[in-house]
């Protein structure tokens, strides 16, 4: 082969390797052609499945869902015929439909929610709208901007939701409920004037037990005619009081006496008005005049007429009840569980009475009622009185714990005021215990009596 052949042979191969590069580097570029537009082709295949289902679920939900662009374009979900009863058409026309639709009365509060979207950018209202066929119906919308990164607008969305079946139920279930209240409240009405009523009976007859009660309380102008000065502090806690005063005269022993039973009010009175029977009894048809064996005929009349020993009925009485003997110028004492102050030349002393009641049971107290004695002398002067004015709760400044006046004050009190006239010391004891109590209510019964001979 000549060197010419050569090397037309060499160019020849070298031509051929260029064609073969070439043919090469086309089919690798068409070959990543390819699989790009199979790319491109399968990502727009999953594009278009899913706003096939997002298309399916806008217009199979039931809320109407709505953008409005800056462009001017518009899209509202086929929901919107149902709620307005006009076609898709009519709002891509007339973007401003769905406003126009609002309400007349409603359309300025919907305005105004409007105006606030510049600075919330997310509003809620509840408004009427007014369907083609003239039909009402209860919406709610909710509304925001979106924007861009920049700040700037680009669409407002929003979705309404039709209320209607939700607030005609609750109309209903509160016109039904107010049907209701407005029945119970005049069946109320009716059991309040039937209580009423038997409230003003039972308080008719509690106020006729008072008269009763206080018909049989011992006259003070007849006391007065046996005592030099005399005065009676009686204040009942209700209508009706279990504390109760009893005076007696006989065989020229003057008798006096200060009971306190068991309860307040209607069991209370009961009591009393029992009591004051029994006294008149023991002393002035049976002619027991001995202090001591009065209180104890007293608690035995009390046990057998309430049967204490088979009912264990422990109900009773406190007392302390004062003879006087103006021939013999002595003063005899007994009590069951209350005492006998009195001042002589301006010096407290105490008689305490027995430490027992008057009824009950007494399974565990078996003592006698005893008897004290003492002299008359000018000047005296004498004080019963039940537990209800040292047991008071209450106190003398504002803003302080409730607690008892308790006896130590009484007693000082009594001392500060014993030498004043006995009218005047009935005023004295009663408004202390009104400033004491304040603004408190009473929680017992209260009689003190004080008399000179």
């Amino acid at each position: 082969m000549t060197i010419h052949q050569l090397k037309t042979h060499q160019k020849y191969k070298q031509l051929q390797t260029q064609h073969q590069q070439i043919l090469q580097g086309q089919s690798t570029e068409k070959l990543a052609f390819e699989a790009q537009s199979q790319e491109q082709a399968n990502y727009i295949q999953k594009l278009e499945r899913s706003r096939n289902q997002f298309n399916t679920i806008l217009e199979t939900i039931e809320d109407v869902i709505w953008s409005s662009g800056a462009d001017f374009s518009f899209y509202i979900n086929h929901t919107a015929k149902e709620l307005y009863g006009y076609e898709l058409a009519d709002f891509e026309q007339n973007n401003n439909l769905w406003f126009e639709l609002i309400h007349p009365e409603d359309k300025p509060h919907v305005s105004e929610k409007l105006s606030q979207l510049a600075t919330q950018e997310y509003l809620e209202a509840e408004y009427r709208v007014i369907r083609k066929d003239k039909a009402e119906r209860y919406v709610r919308t909710r509304m925001w901007f979106v924007k861009d990164e920049e700040g700037q607008f680009l669409h407002l969305d929003g979705i309404t939701s039709d209320m209607t079946s939700t607030i005609l139920a609750e109309r209903d279930f509160f016109l039904r409920l107010g049907e209701e209240v407005a029945e119970r409240t005049a069946e109320l009405q009716q059991k309040s004037i039937k209580l009423e009523k038997a409230n003003r009976d039972v308080e008719t007859s509690i106020k006729y037990a008072r008269r009763l009660q206080n018909a049989i309380l011992p006259d003070l102008k007849e006391m007065q005619e046996y005592f030099t000065d005399i005065f009676i502090y009686y204040m009942p806690r209700d209508i009706v009081s279990g504390d109760f005063y009893w005076f007696g005269v006989r065989k020229n022993k003057v008798f006096i006496s200060v009971i306190d039973c068991t309860g307040h009010g209607v069991p209370g009175a009961f009591m009393s008005m029992m009591g004051y029977a029994l006294l008149n009894e023991i002393v002035l048809k049976s002619n027991i005049i001995e202090v001591n064996q009065i209180i104890e005929a007293l608690n035995q009349n009390i046990q057998v007429a309430l049967r204490q020993h088979t009912s264990r009925n422990n109900d009773g009485m406190d007392m302390a009840i004062c003879m006087i003997d103006k021939l013999e110028y002595k003063i005899e004492f007994a009590g069951a569980r209350n005492c006998l102050l009195y001042f002589e030349d301006a010096e407290l002393n105490l008689l305490k009475g027995t430490r027992k009641s008057v009824g009950g049971l007494h399974i565990q107290k078996q003592e006698t009622f005893d008897k004290q004695k003492v002299n008359i002398k000018e000047g005296q002067i004498f004080y019963l009185y039940s537990d209800g004015y040292p047991d008071q709760l209450g106190s003398f400044k504002e803003n302080q714990p409730k607690r008892r006046f308790m006896n130590k004050r009484f007693r000082k009190l009594l001392t500060k005021i014993h030498q004043e006239p006995l009218g005047l010391q009935a005023d004295i004891l009663d408004q202390t215990l009104i400033r004491w109590i304040g603004t408190g209510k009473r929680v017992d019964d209260v009689t003190v009596l004080g008399f000179k001979i």
